[in-house]
């Protein structure tokens, strides 16, 4: 997986922040091009303060650049397409898919 560690490192994070946040993932809906549909937007309607919006998270007081580290966005200063969103989305359901086995 392209994003595995920064993936690792955003589930590690969730882990700490907001436990038991898989139950809020629904995985037929996650797509990490879209706010509302990603993992921090899908987390952070279920526990109530909002959505994931703009590539920064205020509510976990994540900057643009710590949301790219942790796996949640792609970096779009870089020339990405759609194929990195799909990838990062493909790779989160991957995860989640094993966290919940």
């Amino acid at each position: 997986m392209q994003y595995s560690e920064q993936i690792q490192r955003g589930v590690s994070f969730l882990n700490e922040k907001c436990p038991g946040w898989l139950q809020y993932v629904d995985l037929d809906k996650l797509d990490m091009m879209y706010g509302m549909s990603c993992v921090l937007g899908q987390v952070g309607v279920g526990i109530g303060v909002g959505t994931y919006t703009f590539g920064a998270c205020p509510h976990f007081k994540l900057s643009a650049q710590q949301c790219i580290d942790l796996g949640f966005t792609v970096d779009e200063e870089e020339d990405h397409e759609y194929e990195d969103f799909r990838e990062l989305t493909r790779s989160w359901k991957e995860t989640i898919q094993a966290l919940q086995h």
